[in-house]
């Protein structure tokens, strides 16, 4: 079946990955070099399994390279925006990354953000009257959030990334990447230009739902490799794994590619 019949699920869509591919290159094979010593450093971490700084940074380094291998995939298949999405929820991942990496106590903050997410969920499905939500209301108990509130204690931990970015020197990271890609997570008017085609007197004559094959990739696979980069650099700093030269090696090379983009 093509495209038209089944979207990006079409095999037809190997063709325009293959294309997009060849047309950048050196910028994958950056992303998947630097993702690769990335994967096989991770068995050097030793992670003492009731440190909960060890256990958090371990964890959120593999989310890290999770999330930018999935942003790889969407826009090798030219979902852009969808591409974009996933690397704005990798760069809030290397800010918590970051944050609990530079600080023991923030650890505690973290959780406790994580339960007030969890208290918010609860009360929202359990006051819906939507029947969907009627197999799991029973459980939804005031002991249940009675439970939740107790780990949270009085002090209130507010989920505040801009502020973590810059109390961990990433606020550039996040005034740029972050605000851009949030557009595409938004689904604002700019996210869904795309979408539609126009002619030249700006009238729009159809809809374009196939692989964005026109578009540039470089700086969406370079911010993708620095995702990666700054992350392994944190890791480093807590795990002291010695990996600064090829770190810097790579960052080198990021900069090379970077410069012959302009």
């Amino acid at each position: 079946m093509s495209i038209d019949d089944e979207g990006f699920l079409s095999k037809e869509i190997d063709g325009f990955r293959d294309g997009i591919r060849s047309k950048h290159q050196a910028y994958f094979d950056l992303v998947e070099r630097l993702n690769r010593y990335c994967q096989q450093t991770k068995y050097r971490l030793f992670v003492h399994n009731r440190d909960g700084q060890e256990l958090f940074t371990a964890c959120l380094a593999i989310k890290l390279m999770n999330d930018v291998q999935a942003a790889v995939i969407l826009l090798e298949r030219g979902l852009t925006s969808q591409g974009r999405s996933m690397l704005r929820v990798a760069l809030e991942c290397l800010v918590v990354l970051a944050k609990i990496a530079q600080s023991y106590e923030f650890v505690h903050a973290y959780v406790k953000v994580g339960e007030q997410d969890r208290l918010k969920l609860v009360k929202a499905m359990r006051l819906n009257p939507n029947q969907g939500f009627d197999d799991v209301r029973a459980d939804l108990t005031d002991a249940l959030i009675a439970t939740i509130k107790d780990t949270i204690g009085e002090t209130q931990n507010r989920r505040n990334v801009e502020r973590w970015a810059k109390d961990v020197g990433l606020d550039h990271l996040y005034d740029g990447t972050y605000r851009l890609f949030s557009q595409e997570v938004h689904s604002s008017p700019r996210a869904i230009d795309q979408y539609f085609m126009a002619d030249g007197e700006g009238e729009i004559i159809g809809f374009d739902w196939g692989p964005d094959t026109g578009k540039d990739f470089r700086a969406e696979l370079l911010e993708a490799a620095r995702l990666l980069l700054v992350g392994m650099s944190k890791v480093d700093e807590l795990f002291q794994l010695n990996i600064k030269s090829d770190l810097a090696d790579f960052s080198a090379h990021l900069r090379n590619l970077g410069e012959s983009e302009t």
